[in-house]
């Protein structure tokens, strides 16, 4: 009698993995073939291209990532990621990291924000990067 019980609850537990997953990639596959996140923060991408002028590092229908070498306020040359990736329920995190000498520093993940805003957007950007040691780029 455990011993079914357990078998049952181990398949229930393989198939909400894969079925999570699954649904993962439908999700990647949507957000790709519509024109990625690039086409769904367009104000975001907007910002990081014509102000900033942040090139694209990648968009893979799920996290869009900006990288950009620069300094930091210690005065140390690195690579400034900033980009938004969907968590697993597909709610948007701005999300910011600094790479100098093989060290990571990751900035603020700011999830409450309004990416169809451009001044709200401006604002979490400048906040994302002031808690790596970031000046307003």
């Amino acid at each position: 009698m455990w011993i079914i019980l357990i078998i049952l609850v181990a398949v229930i537990i393989i198939w909400a993995i894969t079925s999570n997953n699954s649904d993962n990639e439908k999700i990647r596959d949507y957000n790709l073939h519509t024109g990625g996140l690039k086409t769904r923060f367009s104000k975001f991408v907007e910002i990081l291209e014509e102000e900033y002028y942040y090139p694209l590092k990648f968009d893979d229908g799920r996290n869009i990532c900006f990288e950009k070498e620069t300094v930091n306020d210690n005065l140390q040359y690195g690579n400034l990621n900033i980009g938004i990736k969907l968590d697993y329920s597909n709610r948007p995190i701005l999300y910011s990291s600094f790479t100098t000498n093989n060290q990571v520093t990751k900035g603020l993940e700011i999830v409450n924000f309004d990416f169809n805003d451009s001044e709200s957007l401006r604002k979490v950007i400048i906040k994302t990067l002031k808690s790596i040691n970031i000046d307003n780029q």
